[in-house]
């Protein structure tokens, strides 16, 4: 079956608003969909998954899904290119064990929504 792939600044029905790809979608799909064949297809033979960023609805959240679609693609052609990988390493990226402190760990956040279908009968799960 082939699988959904946000790419780039799309339009999703099921939330009524705009997304954008997320960094990690490329890694974290491949690991659920190795998963589910490992598993037997315990998730379904006819299994899908994708994960993307819900940015907004309307021209406001058409421009920002537009815009972190551009900026994660920079950042990507960026990582490829020696030059530019060498000045995101030593201006932009983390070093080794640094990361966010303990307060802002705390403080910290995200919301996850999920969509679930099963049968053609759609299930929206939203956040608080």
């Amino acid at each position: 079956m082939r699988q959904p792939d946000v790419r780039s600044a799309e339009f999703d029905v099921d939330f009524g608003a705009w997304v954008a790809p997320f960094v990690m979608r490329a890694i974290n799909t491949r690991i659920v969909q190795r998963t589910n064949a490992l598993s037997k297809q315990a998730y379904g033979a006819d299994f899908t998954y994708d994960e993307a960023m819900l940015v907004g609805r309307g021209l406001k959240g058409r421009f920002a899904a537009t815009a972190m679609a551009a900026g994660l693609a920079g950042f990507l052609l960026a990582g490829a290119i020696g030059p530019a990988r060498a000045a995101l390493e030593r201006f932009v990226l983390p070093k080794p064990g640094q990361g966010p402190s303990p307060e802002a760990q705390r403080k910290g956040f995200f919301d996850l929504r999920f969509v679930g279908s099963k049968r053609g009968a759609n299930t929206v799960l939203t956040g608080p």
